[in-house]
Order: structure tokens, then C-alpha cells, then sequence
């Protein structure tokens, strides 16, 4: 059986959606909630569903209780889900405490309405953003350092030229 973790990353209300679809994602797995906050009502409409409280908001592994901690080690998750509304790269503090705590974990971004992307591939498209972004730039510096001199040069030069 899979154990995915399921980090409490959006409204509280919104985390019953997450959990629906995930089952129907991931039938026959445990779900383990890791929720920053002690407002866990919702989850108890689930009755096959544990939670995992840290004690801090944001999520951040220096201020969470170290026995607390080692029991997250200690599950041996499968899978790692972040629920977030499209806006992936506010969540590196979860991306981190992911890659730290829950190391074998395959990572997941759950986008609403039932939506499941693969961390890779964003990380991998990420890349490829920035490598345009360095190519932009170093081309922008070519324009700046060497095509405006000349420009101007020429400019002056046919100026000079010119008024002879």
C-alpha cells in the first residue's frame, strides 16, 4: 500500500477536495495529512485519513519538534502532494522540508479542480525558462556594449563627415 503525505497548503476548506481527488488518483493508499496548524476538524469527515501537526505556520522544519520530525521520517512516505491554487514557486520552504524529511518521496503539485503535475517536469521546465532567460540577457549586453558604440560611432563619424 502507498502512504502519500498531503501538506496543508491552501484554505482549510479546500483540503476535502484535495483529499477526494487524491483518493481517486491513488486508490488503496494511506493518507497522512502534515498540517502546520492544529485546525484539523475537516479531516475527521475522514475516517481513513491521520494528521501529522507541526506546530508552526509557515511550514518550517527549525521550529517543528524534532519528535515530530523523526515520526514523519519514520512513515516512509511514497508520495508527496502540495496543493496550491498555480502558484508553484511559493512553495519551496514545503519543496525543501519534502526533500529533507520525506527523501524517497516522489513530489506532486495538486492543482484545483483535479489537476496532478509531476515536481520534475516543472523542474525541468524551470530550466529551460531560465536558460532563455540567460540567453535574453547576454544578448541584450551584445546590443548594449558593442551594437549601440557602433551605432553611434557611425553616427558621429557621418556627422563629422558630413560637415567637411
Amino acid at each position: 500500500m502507498r502512504k502519500i503525505a498531503i501538506f496543508k497548503t491552501i484554505r482549510i476548506t479546500s483540503m476535502g477536495n484535495v483529499i477526494n481527488e487524491t483518493k481517486k488518483k491513488f486508490p488503496n493508499s494511506d493518507i497522512i495529512i502534515i498540517s502546520p496548524s492544529k485546525n484539523s476538524k475537516i479531516y475527521s469527515l475522514f475516517d481513513d485519513v491521520k494528521v501529522i501537526h507541526l506546530d508552526c505556520e509557515p511550514i518550517n522544519p527549525k521550529k517543528t519538534d524534532k519528535n515530530i520530525l523523526s515520526q514523519i521520517c519514520d512513515e516512509s512516505f511514497d508520495l508527496a502532494i502540495i496543493p496550491t491554487e498555480g502558484n508553484f514557486h511559493t512553495y519551496d520552504n514545503v519543496i525543501n522540508f519534502t526533500n529533507n524529511f520525506l527523501s524517497k518521496s516522489e513530489i506532486f503539485y495538486y492543482i484545483f479542480p483535479d489537476s496532478f503535475i509531476n515536481y520534475n517536469d516543472i523542474k525541468k521546465n524551470n530550466t529551460f525558462l531560465y536558460l532563455i532567460n540567460m540567453i535574453s540577457f547576454v544578448s541584450s549586453l551584445f546590443f548594449l556594449f558593442v551594437m549601440i558604440p557602433i551605432l553611434i560611432g557611425k553616427s558621429l563619424f557621418n556627422l563629422i563627415w558630413k560637415s567637411r
